[in-house]
């Protein structure tokens, strides 16, 4: 098993943590005593090991009770805890430093490890192209400008509201630095809800769908398109979304002259 436990993460269970302890500081070593292992290519858990690291690396797993590996070893006590291998992060985003300060980028890769995630692939690139990027990595003032420019009046008080809201996520295009569109997807009682879902381009609808779309891979799906849109019609019918119902939206006061072609997804039917 030695091979297979080339990254460790400690997760604990109803137990002390051991994540503050440092497992792998080069040149020590260390004895993690009476740990359960979660064989992830087994789908089993080993109850009752003692695992041997020396200078960051496993060179023995053996039950516990068995005869002492030779050498001097800094012991953990493991009990009541979990050993697994680290996590890898596929599509990771991490944020660009500001004004040379990298503290976001630190504690972002800090949650990253605290939670076992000990690889990841950043998605970001050259910034002369668009990227994907999470909508609270833009300056909510770009965002508030973007918005107003889709909607009828400005909305800042509701939209730092509705980007933050719990069981959400939001992404953004971003290219050479201006904003090209945004969507948020939230929790329903049933599946998720996309909205809104504003963009410069059905390319750009279609991308940030995507980037909505693969964080419940799986779930229903549900998203207000309005109809004039026939881009956003034809994004809806491309993932095979079929109607629920419908609804008629009526001014008293003349057309405030929302630019449709840029709404492919409302915000949501009873705010607007």
């Amino acid at each position: 098993m030695t091979d297979f436990f080339m990254f460790l993460t400690i997760i604990t269970m109803a137990a002390a943590p051991l994540c503050g302890q440092h497992l792998m500081p080069d040149p020590q070593a260390y004895r993690i005593t009476s740990v359960s292992i979660a064989d992830v290519r087994a789908n089993k858990v080993i109850p009752a090991q003692d695992v041997y690291i020396r200078d960051g690396r496993i060179v023995r797993v053996q039950p516990s009770g068995s005869q002492a590996f030779p050498g001097e070893w800094r012991p953990l006590d493991g009990t009541g805890k979990f050993l697994m291998p680290g996590i890898s992060e596929m599509h990771a985003h991490i944020p660009v430093p500001r004004d040379g300060d990298d503290s976001n980028v630190r504690e972002t890769l800090f949650l990253y490890l605290s939670n076992g995630i000990t690889t990841i692939r950043g998605m970001l690139g050259d910034s002369e192209y668009e990227h994907e990027v999470p909508i609270g990595d833009v300056d909510l003032n770009i965002v508030l400008a973007y918005d107003s420019a889709c909607f009828a009046a400005p909305r800042p008080e509701f939209l730092k509201l509705w980007l933050k809201q719990p069981e959400s996520n939001g992404f953004a295009v971003v290219e050479g630095g201006t904003l090209k569109g945004y969507g948020l997807i939230r929790t329903c009682r049933a599946g998720h809800k996309i909205g809104p879902l504003f963009a410069d381009s059905p390319e750009i609808a279609e991308r940030i769908y995507r980037a909505l779309a693969a964080t419940v891979p799986g779930d229903p799906l549900y998203l207000d398109v309005p109809l004039p849109n026939e881009a956003a019609v034809a994004l809806a019918k491309r993932h095979r979304m079929t109607p629920v119902f419908e609804t008629a939206r009526m001014y008293t006061q003349g057309d405030p002259g929302v630019p449709i072609p840029r709404v492919f997804g409302v915000t949501t039917f009873e705010l607007g």
